[in-house]
């Protein structure tokens, strides 16, 4: 058909269909990465993250670092003994390596369909503001 309509002639949907992503808003907005691992690996890089915070908290906050030690080791002890019912996310601007401690971690743990997410706050770095929005670095 010479000029005719190509949307009319094609009757095999819509493209934007095709492009679209699903997913946790969160995971989506922020371009997170699903870490790949075993638990042992897990273990070695949350210690060493773990470290890296308390270290910061010590210089900017030396009061906060006897609660928040023991409210990660609370968390990371449940991540532990129930490994596989969580997925565990990186921001995309870190490689995941369990030897340099380097991953911020986020814990995505599904409580039917709903997904709820666990990180430290500590870890996360200000961004900036827009539109009353703080976007964090991760």
């Amino acid at each position: 058909m010479i000029g005719g309509n190509k949307s009319a002639e094609d009757e095999g949907g819509d493209d934007a269909e095709d492009a679209s992503k699903s997913g946790i808003n969160v995971v989506l907005a922020h371009n997170l990465r699903e870490v790949a691992g075993t638990k042992k690996d897990f273990k070695t890089g949350i210690k060493k993250y773990m470290q890296k915070i308390v270290g910061k908290l010590k210089e900017s906050d030396p009061d906060q670092v006897e609660q928040f030690k023991a409210v990660a080791s609370k968390i990371v002890a449940d991540v532990l003994a129930r490994f596989d019912d969580f997925q565990l996310f990186t921001g995309e601007s870190f490689d995941y390596d369990p030897i340099d401690g380097e991953a911020m971690f986020i814990f995505v743990e599904y409580r039917g369909e709903t997904p709820y997410l666990t990180y430290f706050k500590h870890g996360l770095q200000e961004e900036k503001m827009v539109g009353g929005i703080l976007h964090v670095e991760c």
